[in-house]
């Protein structure tokens, strides 16, 4: 069975979540979920769940395709309710991951329904961030660069024939860091959808996770993607650390991160 909840999350640090021209003019759901995504992949692997031989390079996370026909097949003579479907899928040794997120011919248990902003929000330069900064390497001093023009005027004082030798010079006196923009920085709100049974065991100790120790969307390098959950809609009891996977064994993310005994 299917359950809607409702996230209100604030933002503590910008919210980047680029588009293929690397713009971020609205909050994108899949950057949300692929999030979601890297950090309970990064929790069950370090806790062991899941294998290096699980991973795909290709696609740069623990995937793989289910087989449509065997599915069905196994359905049919076991049902087709939650248990049913995900004892199919480990059955045919599906990444937890993808049980979870999906993968081809499987459409997962956790999606986005709709994201919406909701008071005191701006898509643009509000906290009024640098273009760039450069950390001189020698002694680490920081310079700000307001605007492109002012960051090309310092790569021109460099010696070269054109503009990358230059750029090549002073990449060897100062490490760059760069602060894209339009962001967002506000409050929001998602609407997340899911199998009900996951919610409890997967979602909260996920968002749990997410809100004490994670980063969404991109740029973390640099420290874009902090949030803080608001509110739960409808429960207070969302603040869960223990991961009830499917087959009854446990994970404590507290003791994943702090890396003391993992009860699994």
């Amino acid at each position: 069975m299917k359950k809607t909840v409702n996230v209100t999350f604030r933002t503590i640090t910008p919210l980047w979540t680029g588009d293929a021209w690397q713009e971020s003019k609205e909050i994108r759901p899949s950057s949300l979920i692929g999030s979601l995504r890297f950090w309970f992949e990064t929790l069950m692997y370090f806790a062991g769940v899941l294998k290096n031989e699980e991973y795909n390079r290709s696609l740069g996370r623990f995937e793989k395709e289910v087989n449509r026909e065997g599915l069905k097949k196994c359905l049919k003579g076991n049902g087709n309710n939650f248990e049913a479907i995900t004892e199919c899928l480990k059955e045919q040794d599906i990444p937890i991951s993808s049980i979870v997120f999906g993968t081809t011919n499987w459409k997962g248990l956790i999606e986005i329904k709709s994201i919406c902003p909701i008071r005191d929000y701006y898509f643009g330069n509000r906290l009024n961030l640098p273009y760039s900064i450069g950390i001189k390497k020698s002694n680490l001093n920081i310079e700000e660069f307001k605007s492109l023009d002012i960051w090309r005027e310092k790569i021109n004082m460099y010696q070269g024939k054109n503009f990358k030798e230059k750029l090549k010079k002073c990449k060897e006196e100062y490490s760059l860091f760069f602060f894209p923009n339009p962001y967002f920085y506000g409050y929001f709100k998602v609407t997340f959808s899911l199998e009900e049974k996951i919610l409890e065991t997967i979602f909260y100790p996920l968002l749990n996770f997410m809100d004490n120790y994670g980063f969404w969307g991109g740029k973390w390098n640099i420290g874009y993607g902090r949030l803080k959950v608001e509110e739960v809609e409808g429960t207070n009891n969302w603040r869960k650390s223990n991961f009830e996977l499917f087959d009854g064994k446990t994970l404590d993310f507290e003791s994943a991160v702090l890396k003391k005994t993992v009860k699994y």
